[in-house]
């Protein structure tokens, strides 16, 4: 099954949406995994150990180099954008295409993981990106977001009907 880039997005909002209601699903469970939270310090304290990717041809190894954040909005803005990257380099130079990946890290646990070529180096090492986006609610605030008037194929979205 190909999925593409929107259609992962969609699915990791729903699944951002069950995090936020029930966050103890983003920790590894069992065993003698130290429980990591997937927020942005959690990754940054997982540079540099492997996620082991499902590809096509087998399980690719790849090692988290980077982490690197970006925050959008202006301060006192009712709903603002944190932003982060994670870069992975493939351990053996395994080449893999953009896509969704089932990804295993010991402290992790198994999770679904979009991912998007980015660079080869001159010693032909692969390189790979993750992004992630979190809303951060400014306490205080009292402009709400409205949902939007129509979704990405121009639909309006369905009226509710009285009962």
């Amino acid at each position: 099954m190909k999925v593409n880039r929107s259609e992962f997005l969609i699915v990791l909002a729903t699944g951002v949406g069950g995090a936020l209601t029930f966050p103890s699903s983003l920790l590894a469970a069992g065993g003698s995994r130290e429980p990591v939270q997937a927020d942005l310090a959690g990754f940054r304290s997982l540079v540099d150990t492997v996620f082991r990717a499902a590809g096509p041809r087998g399980t690719v190894d790849l090692v988290l180099t980077a982490v690197e954040e970006r925050t959008f909005g202006r301060p006192g803005d009712p709903v603002r954008s944190r932003q982060f990257s994670l870069e992975f380099r493939a351990a053996d130079g395994t080449p893999l295409r953009e896509g969704a990946y089932s990804v295993d890290h010991d402290q992790l646990g198994t999770f679904l993981l979009f991912v998007t070529p980015t660079r080869t180096d001159a010693s032909g090492a692969r390189f790979f990106r993750a992004d992630f986006n979190q809303l951060l609610e400014t306490p205080g605030a009292t402009r709400r977001l409205q949902p939007p008037s129509r979704d990405t194929n121009g639909n309006e979205p369905p009226t509710r009907r009285s009962s």
